[in-house]
């Protein structure tokens, strides 16, 4: 990833560049269920243009539970992906297991 800047207008929003795709990334607090307690977590907005192939987005399943708008899991819950079309934009919203 190349970082390009960020915003502080409203939330943080940062802005980067994986290969040719240009990547917006607003990071929001979030308040849900986990593990059948309420728990604090974020959510991210992403917005990805010129993005040639699919999209894919990482994480630690055992140390998180996510939620995604759109794309598909692996069946381990570490691996999102999405179209290139489906990342035009998408929100990951995580919330810790502990």
């Amino acid at each position: 990833p190349v970082f390009e800047g960020y915003s502080r207008l409203t939330a943080p929003e940062m802005f980067y560049r994986v290969g040719n795709a240009r990547v917006r990334q607003l990071i929001t607090l979030h308040a849900g269920l986990a593990g059948g307690s309420l728990k604090r977590g974020l959510q991210y907005t992403f917005k990805v243009a010129e993005a040639k192939g699919n999209v894919t987005f990482s994480l630690n399943p055992d140390q998180v539970v996510a939620e995604a708008s759109a794309g598909k899991w692996s069946a381990d819950k570490k691996t999102l992906t999405l179209s290139a079309k489906e990342a035009a934009e998408f929100t990951v919203t995580l919330l810790p297991k502990n």
